[in-house]
């Protein structure tokens, strides 16, 4: 269960998470090391996807809530 507020997706993929997420929340962010997965992210209308690695992200925001889910 998600607390209210912004939401971080660690490792987000094409954002299939995100996309359900953001039927309940506009702020959604998320990031992956992908390129070629966040292109497909913002293929999909995800516009908070960015690339880059765990620790190489640096948010201008604190997050309320951060997943990281596995897809397989």
């Amino acid at each position: 269960m998600l607390n209210d507020g912004s939401v971080l997706d660690i490792a987000c993929g094409t954002g299939v998470h995100m996309r359900h997420l953001l039927k309940s929340n506009e702020n959604v962010h998320g990031f992956d090391i992908s390129e070629f997965s966040i292109k497909l992210a913002k293929k999909f209308g995800i516009d908070n996807a960015y690339i880059a690695s765990f620790w190489d992200f640096c948010p201008n925001e604190l997050f309320d809530n951060v997943i990281c889910m596995n897809g397989s």
